[in-house]
């Protein structure tokens, strides 16, 4: 019992003190996300159906609503949370399928492209969904899907305009909350 209250009292210590070792080894996006968490309720708007977040499989997301309402730095945590998600994806996907020693930046860089438009910043990429946003038949769309499925194939160039009209179509009904079933009589 002694031995653990000590290896207790060692990593409540370790994570007290602010160590550039630790301070390392806290990812960005975990930082961005519990910053975005807890201002979210800030930001959010309810529609006339009381909806402030999409949900995805059950899981609630903030979309175009929050995104409108958010300031500058929320957005661009909110983006850079994204992207450092899709890095560390990438490096992961990297180690496990290269037999080689040590991590190929090509590859990573190729599976970073999948999802992000490389070359562009994160202001780009918050400018997009601002203009995507404008829009009001826009605002139900989760931003984390907003990112991938519009502004990444927009920014990248690599759709025509019937395409991209075509994906925000289909953006628009995938947001769409379903409709609660009649209760019986």
């Amino acid at each position: 019992m002694g031995e653990s209250q000590n290896e207790e009292e060692r990593k409540t210590r370790c994570w007290e003190e602010e160590s550039p070792e630790m301070t390392r080894r806290t990812p960005g996006f975990l930082v961005a996300f519990y910053i975005l968490a807890a201002a979210a309720p800030l930001y959010a708007q309810k529609d006339a159906q009381g909806h402030e977040y999409s949900s995805i499989a059950g899981f609630e997301v903030l979309n175009g609503r929050m995104w409108v309402a958010a300031a500058t730095n929320t957005k661009l945590a909110y983006l850079s949370a994204i992207l450092d998600e899709i890095q560390l994806r990438a490096v992961e996907k990297a180690a496990e399928t290269i037999p080689r020693p040590g991590i190929d930046s090509v590859a990573v860089e190729d599976l970073i492209g999948n999802e992000w438009a490389l070359g562009f910043a994160l202001g780009d990429y918050q400018k997009t969904l601002d203009a995507l946003y404008s829009e009001p038949e826009n605002l139900l769309v989760p931003v984390v899907v907003a990112v991938k499925y519009y502004c990444t194939p927009k920014l990248k160039g690599d759709k025509t305009a019937a395409q991209m009209e075509e994906i925000l179509i289909q953006l628009r009904k995938s947001a769409r909350p379903s409709a609660a079933p009649a209760p019986k009589p």
